[in-house]
This record gives C-alpha cells, sequence and structure tokens, in this order.
C-alpha cells in the first residue's frame, strides 16, 4: 500500500512530492535509478516546479527498440533531471538523502540538540526552534567544532588538503577574535578555504553546515535503513534494562516519536547561474582527497552561506530546514517514506546488500568493517525473535 501527499498550499515551502510505501520493495522499484513516471499527478507537480520532461513522442507500440529509444526513456525516468529545457542541455544528478526518522533537513550545527547544550538563554529564543538571537553565537559555536577538529589532527600529525599557517592564522585572527567574537570587517562564511576543512570535518564527527547527499538513490536507502536499524538495536538494549521500571520505558519509548519512517529525499536543483547569491549552496563533484568516504558514497554536499559585516553579527538568524523554506535553486524535493518495522527494515538491507550497498562498500578500510558490524548486523533480531517463541 501507497499513500501520497503534495503540499500546493504554502508558497514560503518548496514543492514537496511525498510517497508512503510499506512494502520495502516497492520502496526501492519506486527509488530505482530507471524507474518511469506512470502517475498524472506527478507529472503535473514535476511540471508545475519546473522539472524538465521530454517525451520521446516517435516511440510506438511494437516498434523494435534501439538505443536511442533506451535512452529516451532514462531521460524521461523519474531522477532524470535538466536544469532547463534548452536543447543540449546534459541530465544533471538528481541529490538523494537517507534519514532514519521524519526529520527535517537541518544541518548538525543547526540542530535544537547542539545548540542547546551548554548555551546562554540570551542566544536562544527557545520558544520558537527555528531562531537563533545570535549570529556571533552560531558562528561562535562552529568556530569551536572546526578548532577542535584542527587541534586532534595536529595531536596526530594528520595533513589536512590546502592547510597552511596562513589560513590557521585568519581562522583565529581575522574571522574571529580570541574570545570569539567576529570582527568588524565585511567577510561571508564559509569560503573555500575552510569549506573543504569542514567536509572533512563533517566525516569524522563535527557537528557542521553541511548536509551530506549522495548522488545514488540505493545509497541513500542504505543509509535510512542502516541507521534505523542501529538505532532500534539501542533502543532494544535501552527496555531490556529498563523492563523492570514503567516510568522508564515509557521515557525511552518517547525518543521513538519521529521515527515510524525512514525517508529518503530527492532534491532537484535550478538553473542559477550566479551561486554566490543563494544562500544554500550545492557542491557536487568534491575531490576524493578531502574524503575518501565521501568518494566511495558519489557524495555532495548543501551548505548556507551567510554574507556578514560588523552590523549583522548581532541580529536574528533564521536555522529554517531546506523543506521548510524556499530557495531560489531548489526546483523539487521528493520526500520517500517507508515505514520503519522490523521486517521492512531487515528486508531492504538484505536487498541493498544483493545490490552491493553495505558499510565495507561505503566507507574506507576497517571504517567500513566497523560500519557493517555495527550498522549492518541484523542477528539480534533473530536472537530477540528465538527468545520470545
Amino acid at each position: 500500500m501507497t499513500k501520497d501527499n503534495i503540499n500546493q498550499d504554502n508558497e514560503e515551502q518548496p514543492i514537496i512530492i511525498e510517497k508512503e510505501f510499506n512494502d520495502p520493495i516497492k520502496f526501492l522499484e519506486y527509488l530505482d535509478p530507471l524507474a518511469q513516471i506512470n502517475d498524472d499527478t506527478e507529472k503535473e507537480e514535476r511540471k508545475r516546479a519546473g522539472v524538465f520532461v521530454q517525451i520521446n513522442d516517435d516511440t510506438t507500440e511494437g516498434k523494435k527498440e534501439n538505443a536511442d529509444d533506451a535512452l529516451s526513456k532514462l531521460r524521461n525516468g523519474r531522477w532524470s533531471h535538466k536544469k532547463d529545457n534548452s536543447p543540449g542541455k546534459e541530465l544533471t544528478d538528481v541529490l538523494f538523502r537517507g534519514q532514519p526518522g521524519d526529520y527535517d533537513l537541518i544541518p548538525g550545527v543547526f540542530r535544537d540538540d547542539f545548540l542547546l547544550v551548554d548555551s546562554h538563554d540570551a542566544y536562544l529564543d527557545k520558544s520558537n526552534s527555528g531562531l537563533v538571537k545570535s549570529l556571533k553565537f552560531l558562528l561562535n559555536r562552529e568556530h569551536g567544532q572546526l578548532n577542535k577538529f584542527y587541534k586532534a589532527c595536529d595531536n596526530k600529525g594528520i595533513a589536512l588538503i590546502g592547510d597552511s599557517l596562513n589560513i590557521r592564522e585568519n581562522f583565529d585572527n581575522r574571522i574571529f577574535q580570541i574570545d570569539g567574537v567576529m570582527t568588524t570587517y565585511h567577510f561571508h562564511w564559509p569560503s573555500t578555504s575552510y569549506l573543504q576543512h569542514l567536509i572533512a570535518a563533517q566525516h569524522h564527527g563535527c557537528k557542521t553546515r553541511i548536509l551530506d547527499w549522495t548522488s545514488q538513490s540505493f545509497i541513500a536507502a542504505y543509509f535510512a535503513a542502516s541507521e534505523a536499524n542501529k538505532k532500534s538495536q539501542e533502543l532494544e538494549l535501552k527496555k531490556e534494562k529498563l523492563k523492570q521500571s514503567v516510568n522508564s520505558e515509557k521515557e525511552v519509548l518517547k525518543q521513538d516519536g519521529k521515527e515510524k519512517y525512514i525517508v529518503v529525499w530527492a532534491l532537484f536543483d535550478g538553473n542559477d547561474e550566479d551561486k554566490s547569491h543563494n544562500s544554500l549552496q550545492i557542491v557536487r563533484n568534491i575531490p576524493g582527497s578531502i574524503s575518501q568516504n565521501l568518494a566511495l558514497q558519489s557524495g555532495a554536499i548543501t551548505y548556507h552561506l551567510i554574507h556578514c559585516d560588523h552590523k549583522e553579527k548581532e541580529k536574528i538568524y533564521n536555522k529554517k530546514a531546506i523543506n521548510k523554506v524556499k530557495e531560489s535553486n531548489v526546483k523539487l524535493l521528493y520526500k520517500v517514506k517507508l515505514e520503519n518495522t522490523k521486517d521492512n527494515i531487515t528486508t531492504l538491507l538484505f536487498c541493498l546488500r544483493k545490490y552491493g550497498f553495505r558499510g565495507s562498500s561505503l566507507f574506507k578500510d576497517f571504517e567500513g568493517v566497523k560500519r557493517e558490524m555495527e550498522f549492518d548486523d541484523i542477528s539480534w533480531i533473530s536472537k530477540r525473535d528465538r527468545s520470545n517463541a
């Protein structure tokens, strides 16, 4: 069974086509890179969003298919995308992101669970989780994260791409003062020099303004399923430890609110030539030397660029999610949901493994082995079932 939903009323939000499944096979079929569009409503919404699909009128039933016909089907697929309908324009990768719950598209540094830790009330508007009272405060938190990453790399003697004494001096003295207060001259953050370090930091435990995406839908599905599987393991362990206490059991279950579904988002970007005027930046073709994991995952990123000067350092910063506010270079979002049940996640991980998507293939060296053992393991499910039989 599937359920469809399309937001057509709110002009302040991007167009979102939402599809809900409770069958993991149907879920994968919908995400298949070669999937075709058969629903008229979906076609109309794509047209309204300006996502162009060219129909090959020469193809007739019974005609022997040649290579051009096959390519035409590929170009007209659900996940085919041209930034505009001009002749000769190449297809652009749709970007996918998998999440273990029905969460908004908010980077780690903007999330409440990070901002509210050790934060002074004066900096946050807790009545509205979408607002940070001080841009200076937000940048200070980012500065702290990246500074910790620099120090950890220095302690291990790890070389960072593009690192230099000048980069470090500017980081401490020109962009931020010693006490973390912004300097008074105009700048934008992050500059290209620091973006590559933020990307590396993002993939080694730091909270940043970056959101990770991939050009492959099944990789996104793997991340959604494997992280949901890991969360389920942890929840089961907590339940076992606290099963004697009814109150404690209820406290654990409260953590499940957003995790009724796993979600794969798909982003179609627009033809906006001057990227400097977009708050949201979309970066593909990231050098594999910055992050080997990102290369293995066919990775891309989005991040919000901040232009500011001394007059703006105290201004309220709106940290709305990508799916909550219209961006000039986001034409359309898909939100593909699968009910988060034991059977669905098990089946999905088995199917993805058959296609070659597993922890050891998407992460380098022993990091991939560790990921597969921790996140892809479903033996805990069968053990629990046997114990309950």
